[in-house]
């Protein structure tokens, strides 16, 4: 007697399916590899070429086109407000050399009324102010006719040093110190003297050539800067 069954058949249908899926499966894997790859390659060589270009452009940009002889060595420097002249200070020297920025040739020169020493200085229209460190003033002279117009006393430049107590050889030494930087507000006209040895900003009023005010800083102070 003939029992009744269901008959199992394995077909290779199914095996080729899931083979075709792999496959499939793997090449798109393949290809999304080969796009990131793509990505990163071409944003490396982007970031690559900008740091060409800056690294390029920074040595450009701080190349040295000519250089200037002046008297000594150079300390202040102050520009014209239209760039045309440029005023060196020199250390040593008495002398503040001027020079002609279209031409980058050094075409005057204001002797100082001090010795040399440190010195600095600013351009305003019209003036030139000199501070000359171990004067303990402030010297204005006229930037058309190079002559000095007047000398400004600095409060506090005079530092004594009293004899020493049973010392007779060494008496008292009194020196002077001064203005170590200065700037220009052309805001106000209000011109700042960094005074070293008072621990001060030192106001000068340039329409009258008046200290009308002082600012009390930490000690010494070197530098001095407005922001417009």
């Amino acid at each position: 007697m003939h029992t009744p069954s269901v008959g199992i058949i394995k077909s290779n249908a199914t095996r080729h399916l899931d083979l075709e899926y792999l496959q499939c499966r793997e090449a798109k894997t393949n290809s999304s590899y080969l796009v990131v790859g793509g990505i990163i390659i071409a944003l490396f060589i982007f970031l690559f070429s900008i740091g060409v270009i800056c690294n390029n452009y920074a040595v450009f940009a701080h190349h040295v086109i000519d250089q200037v002889p002046v008297t000594s060595r150079p300390m202040g420097l102050s520009l014209t407000d239209d760039s045309k002249l440029l005023y060196v200070s020199n250390m040593g020297k008495p002398i503040v050399s001027i020079i002609n920025t279209t031409t980058d040739k050094v075409t005057g020169k204001i002797n100082s009324s001090t010795a040399g020493g440190v010195m600095t200085v600013d351009a305003i229209p019209q003036k030139v102010y000199v501070a000359p460190f171990e004067a303990g003033v402030l010297e204005v002279y006229d930037s058309h006719t190079k002559g000095l117009i007047k000398t400004i006393p600095l409060p506090g430049a005079e530092i004594a040093f009293p004899q020493p107590l049973g010392d007779r050889f060494l008496g008292s030494v009194t020196l002077l110190s001064g203005g170590w930087a200065l700037d220009y507000d052309h805001n106000n006209q209000m011109l700042y003297v960094a005074n070293y040895n008072k621990d001060q900003i030192v106001i000068i009023d340039t329409r009258t050539d008046k200290i009308v005010g002082t600012i009390p800083v930490p000690a010494h102070p070197i530098n001095v800067k407005v922001d417009p």
